[in-house]
């Protein structure tokens, strides 16, 4: 992505509501007798399994652009769409859900991420922020310094999200 004008420290660059929300961690469940692996091997079908009901919910043109998205799990073909959303997900700090969430305590929520179609797709090496906005449940990309026109705008790794 490239800046087409001058971009001033701080303005909002775009804001993109997520394809997907999930939980980025499922809460590991200890089980004698079972052996770890075979519990990851578990919990990892679990969560396929809730991203393909999430899939399924979707319009066509937007599950379509999920499943275009990178897999970071090529050579697991059984879970591609935990490799998109390992791959591509941003991080949603647990405090920005406070507004949404009756009762809000940073121990009742697991981490969620937010997996979106352009954000999901621009290059790595920060000059942006970036924070999740309940009210209008999307991401807004901000700039941290001038970007002149013609420059790359880029986001830091996408499991970090930018504390306010």
């Amino acid at each position: 992505m490239f800046a087409t004008r001058d971009i001033a420290a701080g303005e909002l660059v775009f804001a993109e509501r997520a394809l997907v929300i999930a939980p980025l961690l499922m809460p590991g469940i200890t089980i004698l007798g079972v052996e770890r692996a075979e519990a990851e091997k578990d919990l990892l079908k679990h969560r396929e399994a809730l991203l393909e009901r999430l899939l399924d919910r979707m319009q066509h043109e937007d599950a379509t652009g999920f499943l275009a998205l990178a897999n970071s799990r090529t050579h697991a073909t059984s879970r591609v769409l935990h490799g998109i959303l390992e791959l591509n997900a941003r991080a949603i700090i647990a405090s920005e859900m406070r507004p949404a969430i009756a009762g809000f305590s940073v121990e009742s929520v697991f981490g969620l991420g937010g997996t979106c179609a352009v954000l999901s797709r621009i290059n790595h090496s920060p000059n942006t922020i970036i924070s999740f906005d309940i009210s209008s449940f999307s991401f807004a990309v901000r700039v941290v310094r001038d970007v002149p026109a013609g420059s790359q705008i880029t986001l830091s790794h996408p499991m970090h999200a930018a504390k306010r």
